[in-house]
């Protein structure tokens, strides 16, 4: 089996947007990198309401609270690792039984079948991401980071593939596809804007983090708008 962090970069390298953004990404300051990573999971919250309230999922304010934390960090606090651990406990217990809610092997039964699996997709996503998250936020690893930037990669990708509700021919016809779809088209551009705004300034000041965290929270980036229009 190839180790955890070969897989994760292989996964990227699934999509032609998004290795040089790592590559870019990878030599940031370790803070710009959670202040990006922390913009990508943002977006993917915006997508949790699908989930909220339903039999087995944890509520919403857990998650952003814990993403509150996170932005504390990129702003400079410092936070006990004790309490960072906890917190990732307690996201953790939000996810709903996979077996319930997210058959992967199973798509493409029936609309209803189907729905279940995107909202699920969106749900665990964002989950994981806040876990892996708050794993890098505890450390300076890169696969930590890698694990982050993979995880939201993975939500769209399955996310779009079980909305086209197509089966393609090959791997490279279906990867084709999904890159040119609306919703990873414009994750690369939120992502490259966030990266050209990191990158011109060495020294993050509370004006850009604020800017990034309310730009990732535009409610027109959550999924479903972005493929109704």
């Amino acid at each position: 089996m190839l180790p955890k962090e070969e897989l994760t970069q292989r996964y990227i390298s699934n999509f032609e947007q998004f290795p040089p953004i790592i590559q870019r990404l990878e030599v940031l300051p370790r803070q710009h990198q959670l202040a990006f990573l922390a913009c990508c999971v943002e977006r993917m919250l915006l997508n949790y309401y699908l989930v909220e309230g339903l039999p087995g999922w944890g509520e919403k304010n857990i998650l952003k609270n814990a993403m509150s934390q996170i932005w504390k960090i990129v702003r400079g606090e410092r936070l006990d690792p004790k309490y960072l651990n906890c917190l990732k406990e307690d996201v953790l217990e939000c996810d709903s039984d996979p077996d319930d809610y997210y058959p992967i092997s199973e798509y493409f039964v029936d609309d209803e079948h189907n729905d279940y699996c995107k909202y699920c997709v969106v749900g665990t996503s964002s989950i994981c991401g806040i876990a892996c998250l708050l794993d890098f936020s505890l450390s300076d690893k890169i696969e930590d980071m890698l694990d982050v930037f993979s995880t939201m990669l993975g939500a769209l990708e399955d996310y779009v593939t079980i909305e086209q509700n197509t089966k393609y021919e090959s791997r490279e016809d279906e990867m084709k596809i999904i890159s040119a779809h609306p919703a990873i088209q414009l994750e690369a551009e939120q992502q490259q804007s966030d990266l050209e705004n990191l990158e011109k300034n060495p020294v993050l000041n509370s004006d850009l983090i604020e800017k990034l965290r309310l730009n990732a929270r535009n409610p027109d980036l959550a999924l479903h708008k972005i493929i109704e229009k």
